[in-house]
């Protein structure tokens, strides 16, 4: 593929070919993987940094992102410093693994103006933007940054609405947006004061957002 990995869009149910020889798979973070330095060949079975990754839980970056959020709610002008400190340290964090793949043509990582270049991109672009593309600044930066771990961002987006600029599902009738997640079976057969919930669309407390919207249903 010209840009490197591919993957399925949103919403792609299609199965798996049972025939099939090709897969996509994790790169050199977090997973520990290969180098995207675009060789488009097989990714062999240990190679690349052999699988030297990690699972990401807690995050310096992630933490930035929460003051962001948290400063966007007094001014939101003040939320820049924060987006821009949590960019740079997961750039920071991404890049240096690429040193764990000894195959690796690290030319093609990005240079340090790359690096300016682009925080310098998001503060111009968050400092003209309305309140709408600032939280969508906010949150795409985010998600980028919690590559590896969804909880996070999931939460984020039930929270915020943000960012309002993902893919649209390729479903036509998706169902309702998980709002929160059914009880365990074993949690509410064991607990008599407990329910299950009968929908995926029922809000937990602090989520004050609107009704996640109907869809149209097929004819």
């Amino acid at each position: 593929m010209p840009n490197g990995y591919w993957a399925r869009d949103h919403g792609d149910n299609d199965g798996t070919p049972g025939d099939g020889f090709l897969r996509s798979t994790y790169g050199i973070y977090p997973a520990g993987g290969s180098f995207d330095d675009s060789r488009f060949e097989p990714v062999a079975q240990g190679g690349g940094a052999a699988g030297a990754g990690i699972t990401p839980l807690m995050l310096a970056s992630w933490v930035d992102f929460m003051k962001a959020e948290m400063a966007y709610l007094e001014n939101p002008a003040s939320a820049e410093q924060f987006i821009l400190a949590g960019t740079q340290k997961s750039i920071t964090k991404v890049t240096s693994f690429g040193s764990l793949d000894g195959d690796a043509d690290l030319s093609v990582a990005p240079s340090g103006g790359d690096i300016v270049a682009y925080l310098e991109d998001i503060a111009s672009n968050y400092q003209s933007a309305t309140a709408t593309e600032k939280w969508n600044i906010m949150a795409e930066q985010f998600w980028i940054a919690s590559f590896g771990n969804g909880t996070l961002n999931y939460n984020f987006y039930r929270r915020t609405g943000y960012p309002t600029t993902l893919q649209p599902n390729r479903e036509p009738n998706p169902g309702g947006f998980i709002r929160s997640f059914r009880y365990p079976a074993n949690f509410v057969n064991n607990n008599s004061s407990i329910s299950q919930k009968q929908e995926v669309t029922t809000q937990v407390f602090w989520d004050t957002n609107p009704a996640s919207p109907e869809f149209p249903k097929s004819n």
